[in-house]
């Protein structure tokens, strides 16, 4: 431990059943006063949210309160995360589980109730200093407990308007918590070519032109569709700007295994790629896809090929430009509909597979929360 560096102590304990989580603050020496400050502020900012915890407050205004205090004391770029990387709660449940609803987060517009506990966790983040409240983990040294954690934050995904919607939220949680580890983040699923907006469909119109595929390309086409996408660039976090993947036609069986990648991410969750050909008989007609599931695993992307001797990822200039390390792919589907979902993570690190398999859980949870919206038909905002 280095002097005048702050030590963040988290930790947890079980009473007659029920647990506490809390975190503590130390230095062995002393503060920075920029730290110092933002400490005055976190302890302000947790006495407001002790004060106003009260039945029948919406757990939103709360964490916007706070992220107002914070902006007002010029310290709003550091507030739950590093600039750039802010988390959009501060604070959640606790009791049986260590982790509970509700949470004290944008989007989450559920009023409290009488006889919830909460923790409070405001923090700030200064990379290079230090940080004020709980700390970010590296993927490769998550806990099961971080994943649970993990699991209640992204229940925020409840009550958007549209999948789309909910996938950059589910998105940006996962990614807030992990932007260590993560340099690429993005959630696909199936839409049949008829069912995109129209400049989807040109992107699409454009890729068959591309890829000689144009003249496989009808209305049922399934076309894999980036929903949600966040990473160390700007430029990757709205899917607008995908210049490649925002939509990609499975216009043929040969097609797909012509894409290194996404045929093995197929493979990986059991799917048959001959089932490209007949999707609207195979597929389609069963009404469901929730017997696909499983994890793509590439342990180095700069190094792993698949049996053709191809590089599984395809783009080695993004690999060697961003450092890619192990990528991952978790795969699943709608019990209630025939659409697939895919979460592509490509990390900086190496890591081994038993330690990233608790994210397919995470998956689970935006499929099953977003079942209705796809069942409805509503994958995308509506047009203003």
């Amino acid at each position: 431990m280095e002097p005048d560096v702050p030590i963040v102590i988290d930790y947890t304990g079980i009473f007659n059943g029920y647990l506490v989580d809390m975190t503590r603050i130390f230095v062995l020496g002393k503060l920075a006063s920029e730290l110092e400050e933002a400490f005055t502020v976190s302890l302000a900012i947790q006495r407001y949210l002790a004060e106003n915890l009260k039945p029948g407050i919406i757990c939103e205004e709360l964490f916007l309160k706070a992220a107002s205090m914070a902006e007002e004391a010029g310290l709003g770029n550091n507030f739950m995360g590093a600039p750039g990387e802010n988390a959009r709660f501060v604070g959640h449940g606790v009791g049986l589980e260590l982790d509970e609803l509700p949470i004290l987060a944008q989007g989450f517009k559920a009023p409290l109730q009488a006889g919830q506990t909460i923790a409070i966790e405001p923090k700030f983040v200064f990379p290079g200093q230090g940080v004020i409240g709980n700390m970010q983990k590296p993927l490769s040294k998550a806990t099961a407990g971080d994943f649970e954690q993990l699991l209640v934050r992204v229940q925020t995904i409840h009550g958007c308007a549209s999948a789309q919607e909910a996938a950059q939220r589910f998105i940006d949680t996962v990614y807030e918590t992990f932007c260590e580890s993560l340099v690429l983040l993005r959630l696909f699923i199936t839409v049949s070519y008829d069912r995109l907006p129209e400049k989807d469909r040109l992107f699409v119109n454009g890729r068959g032109r591309d890829t000689n595929t144009s003249h496989l390309i009808h209305g049922a086409t399934p076309v894999f569709t980036l929903l949600g996408t966040r990473g160390k660039r700007p430029e990757w976090d709205h899917r607008r700007n995908s210049q490649h993947f925002r939509c990609i036609p499975l216009a043929s069986t040969v097609f797909v295994s012509s894409l290194s990648m996404l045929s093995r991410q197929f493979e990986s969750v059991g799917f048959d790629l001959g089932l490209i050909d007949t999707w609207e008989t195979g597929v389609a007609a069963t009404g469901r896809a929730d017997q696909y599931r499983g994890m793509l695993y590439i342990r180095d992307a700069g190094i792993d090929r698949d049996s053709q001797g191809r590089m599984i990822v395809p783009k080695q200039d993004f690999v060697a430009d961003s450092g890619v390390k192990t990528t991952l792919g978790f795969g699943s589907g709608y019990a209630r509909h025939p659409t697939l979902v895919t979460l592509f993570a490509f990390t900086n690190e190496t890591m081994e597979s038993s330690a990233v398999e608790p994210m397919a859980a995470l998956l689970d949870v935006y499929r099953d929360v977003t079942e209705e919206l796809v069942r409805q038909g509503r994958l995308f905002p509506e047009s203003p």
